[in-house]
């Protein structure tokens, strides 16, 4: 089903003759105030599913945000705000109660019913067609309905369950037409009926996806105020190409520039760049499961082999904060920031020397070095740099890397653990990637990588402690009890060294300033309002 080269070759194309013929039909679909505007966003891959429990990937969740709501959602500033539900409460540290709005319809005009709310929550709770978002829903028992009255009842106290039904995992969908397309659900043919202010109007594979104004939106307020008639999503896999569709006012906004072209566009008053916090954090994940990396000893050295300020400095002014000895950065601390400040104060760190690398290397398996591989999820252009700076820092202690650049569709594979080696084990020694959170708690980040069961745990990293604290501390309700069991988990991770920190992660944008009101904050992957947007004055 998939066409890339061809695909990229007419993107291509287009970008060389200046996008004439888009540029024309942009400017119409805004010539009329009753027109509405016709808003184009680069994306640099395809999108996965339209199901949002599939739509795990940041290119989905552009798309899909559009087209579906929660029970709950964000408010941009990490703040849960009710959104299908017309207000909700904390009952107790078991019971959380939602009044669900009885005036939601779908796209196509049918009402929701608290039975369409039951099963997508039930479906999510439950993982079905391997929903993504069951970790959400770990600490339910059962939801009950009464009236419009949607119950979740725990089966332990929850320090973020208050944020489930504002992720992906509180998303309503239509229960008739998901048992109508089950088995094309969330694709191209299958599509999704949910109740979010756009439709989707196509998907071709590729290419391109566009949504329209969905003119029969519930919130008749929110409807008259949207003065976007269609988005279209095009896809633009090659960093050049989405330039200079940019510049050439093809699209309008688009994500992930190459770092070394943002200068250009920030002295361009036909743009406004912006680099926002994302919740995430670019890392180098160490191989535990198999050699040389399984030696505590060779994590060590390496954590000390590779001067993070000096290579973030290298990257650019655009680049987030460095990376510590924490999975999570300053945006994830919540309550705490003073309290982890303090503890980055106090601990040994991951401090470039040279001398104290080669003294663990000394104690390891491996004192003369070795032979490695590094993978790169090279969607971030910037991530070669950085490939190529972690290579040329470990040559030092005899170390010779081996850099295999993936791109997006094949980076998930090895993400996930499913590139094994004859063994079994992952096929590679060290990966470059990231991971940000869809809500504002660390958990999101620690429960992905540090988890021995995690599909996202890059490193292969198995301690039956860590599990006892991740666990702990998302359950623990009391914020000075739960620090504790966080600083502790903070401590082990630091000591074992299966990840690097490199970066805690900014999502670099440019906007055509003939638009504004697109809020793009830490949250964007649950919080993306592209129904926001004006022409400006």
């Amino acid at each position: 089903m998939k066409h890339k080269a061809p695909r990229a070759a007419y993107w291509a194309a287009l970008a060389a003759a200046g996008m004439a013929a888009l540029g024309a039909l942009a400017l119409s679909g805004c010539a009329a105030k009753d027109s509405g505007i016709v808003f184009r966003i680069a994306l640099d891959a395809d999108i996965n599913s339209l199901d949002p429990g599939l739509a795990i990937e940041y290119e989905s969740v552009q798309v899909v945000r559009q087209l579906t709501e929660g029970v709950l959602g964000f408010d941009g500033s990490g703040g849960v705000v009710p959104v299908l539900a017309s207000k909700w409460r904390q009952a107790d540290d078991l019971t959380y109660v939602y009044e669900m709005r009885p005036n939601v319809t779908f796209s196509d005009g049918t009402p929701m019913t608290m039975d369409d709310v039951f099963f997508s929550l039930e479906r999510a709770r439950k993982g079905e067609d391997n929903n993504d978002f069951a970790i959400c829903m770990e600490a339910v028992d059962h939801f009950s309905i009464d009236g419009w009255t949607l119950t979740a009842h725990l089966k332990h106290p929850s320090a973020i369950f208050k944020y489930a039904l504002a992720t992906y995992a509180g998303i309503v969908i239509s229960k008739a037409y998901y048992l109508a397309h089950r088995e094309n659900f969330g694709t191209p043919e299958g599509g999704i009926l949910a109740t979010g202010p756009f439709v989707c109007k196509s998907w071709i594979p590729d290419e391109s996806i566009t949504l329209e104004r969905n003119e029969r939106y519930w919130d008749k307020e929110a409807l008259a105020a949207n003065h976007v008639k269609e988005i279209v999503f095009m896809v633009l896999s090659d960093s050049s190409i989405r330039l200079a569709a940019l510049q050439a006012e093809s699209v309008d906004f688009t994500m992930f520039i190459a770092l070394e072209r943002l200068n250009v566009l920030a002295d361009n008053p036909r743009f406004k760049v912006s680099a926002t916090d994302s919740m995430g954090v670019i890392f180098l994940a160490l191989n535990t499961g198999r050699p040389p990396f399984n030696d505590k000893n060779v994590r060590k050295a390496l954590s000390h082999a590779i001067d993070i300020y000096k290579m973030n400095d290298e990257i650019g002014a655009w680049a987030g904060p460095p990376g510590t000895t924490l999975l999570f950065g300053p945006s994830l601390y919540g309550g705490d920031a003073a309290r982890w400040e303090a503890y980055l104060a106090a601990v040994e760190g991951y401090d470039y020397n040279l001398r104290r690398a080669k003294a663990y290397l000394d104690q390891s398996a491996y004192p003369d070095g070795f032979e490695c591989t590094l993978v790169v999820d090279a969607w971030l252009p910037i991530n070669m740099a950085r490939a190529q700076f972690i290579r040329n820092s470990l040559a030092y202690l005899g170390i010779t890397v081996k850099i295999i650049p993936v791109n997006v569709d094949d980076s998930y594979p090895y993400l996930m653990g499913k590139v094994l080696d004859k063994n079994g084990a992952r096929d590679y020694d060290l990966i470059i990637s990231d991971t940000a959170a869809v809500y504002p708690d660390l958990t999101n980040i620690v429960e992905n990588l540090l988890v021995s069961s995690a599909s996202f745990n890059t490193a292969a990293y198995q301690n039956a402690e860590m599990d006892t604290l991740v666990t702990a501390q998302t359950n623990e309700p009391d914020p000075e009890k739960r620090f504790e069991l966080q600083r502790r988990m903070a401590d082990l991770a630091r000591d074992d060294v299966p990840y690097i920190p490199l970066e805690y992660m900014m999502i670099q944008s440019a906007l055509n300033t003939k638009y504004t009101g697109l809020l793009f904050t830490p949250d964007w992957l649950s919080y993306f309002p592209v129904q926001n947007i004006r022409r400006a004055e």
